[in-house]
This record gives structure tokens, sequence and C-alpha cells, in this order.
């Protein structure tokens, strides 16, 4: 039986799908995660390297248990994101109606309080 053969049929055996994942942009500017699974016949040798490596406790290996559909965790870092945009506006929202009402009362205020804009601000809409 043939060495390549041999570690087709243990990823197969295993069912573990085990590989390596990055997130990359593209020239358009959209998110693509890049997969290389270990076991693939054209990167065997590397990837028995990182399967070594993993075993002498030189890497982790993150697992992604239920994962469905062709690409979940880009769906769950963009929503993240967008949330962090949606905070980001509406604490810029918020900054700006303090700004107003600091302009209209002549900066007669206690400066401290500003101090505490992003803790009340942001715990007030979230």
């Amino acid at each position: 039986m043939p060495g390549l053969d041999w570690n087709t049929s243990v990823a197969d055996e295993i069912g573990l799908n085990i590989g390596l994942m990055q997130y990359a942009t593209a020239a358009n500017g959209s998110w693509v995660v890049l997969q290389q699974p270990l076991l693939e016949p054209s990167f065997a040798f590397f990837g028995w390297v990182f399967l070594f490596d993993w075993v002498l406790g030189n890497r982790e290996v993150v697992p992604q248990l239920y994962t469905t559909g062709t690409q979940p965790l880009q769906t769950a870092t963009q929503i993240l994101y967008y949330l962090v945009v949606a905070t980001s506006i509406v604490l810029v929202t918020v900054g700006g109606i303090v700004l107003i009402y600091a302009v209209k009362s002549r900066f007669r205020f206690n400066g401290v309080n500003l101090f505490f804009f992003n803790r009340i601000a942001g715990a007030s809409f979230y």
C-alpha cells in the first residue's frame, strides 16, 4: 500500500477533517477563508510535520464543533464586525448630541462627567 494512499485512508477513517485555516482579504475587499487539509497527498509531508508538532505540544489545535454551511466562522466574524460598527455609530451619535449640548450651554458643565461617557453611553444602548 503506497504511503499517500495510507495518508488519505487515515484521514478518511478518523473523519476529523484536520487542516490549516487562515482568514484573508481578496483584492476586491471581500473576505476569504483559506483552508488546507493536512493529509492531502500534495501536502502530506508538511501535514505530517504539523501533526508531529501537535503531538509534541509545540502547536495548538482548535476544534470547530457544530459548524454548518460553507464558511460558518466567516459569518460569525462578519456579525461581530457589524456589531462593532453599529456600536461605534451609536457612540459617535451620542457624542455629537453631547457636543451640541455643550455648545448650547456654553461649556458650563462638569468636565469630569465626560470621562464616563463611553461607560454610560455604551452600557445604556446595549
